[in-house]
């Protein structure tokens, strides 16, 4: 019996360590991504929520999604996304910050972002 619980306290472990990597994994390709694309300004008191998956996210959603990334002020426009198979469930994490625009204003951002399962590309942001 102590066997068992042992081996069930380690698989546990093990599946705490991997998702702790791939929400760390998630943040860092967020932070690349806004880093890239974002307008000017400085941004600060960045945020993050958990790493959670969906299945609820459909082609058409995915598609109005990234059609409307060029109205978000806070990015750059013409951002296109790595094209590929919509996967069934996607993993998101949302990033909430402030920029601090050139002209002084202070801008709330809350971006979430929709990545494949093996968080290999973005693939909408909402």
């Amino acid at each position: 019996m102590k066997r068992h619980l042992n081996t069930f306290l380690l698989l546990c472990s093990a599946l705490a360590f991997a998702s702790c990597g791939q929400e760390h994994k998630a943040k860092s390709i967020a932070r690349d991504f806004i880093s890239t694309y974002q307008v000017k300004g400085d941004r600060y008191d960045m945020s993050f929520s958990k790493l959670d998956s969906t299945k609820y996210i459909g082609k058409e959603d995915i598609q109005a999604m990234r059609q409307h990334i060029s109205e978000i002020p806070q990015f750059q426009k013409g951002i296109t996304f790595k094209e590929g198979d919509i996967p069934q469930t996607l993993l998101y994490i949302t990033a909430r910050y402030k920029v601090l625009t050139p002209q002084g204003d202070t801008l709330s951002c809350d971006n979430t972002f929709y990545f494949d399962q093996k968080l290999e590309r973005i693939i909408a942001i909402k």
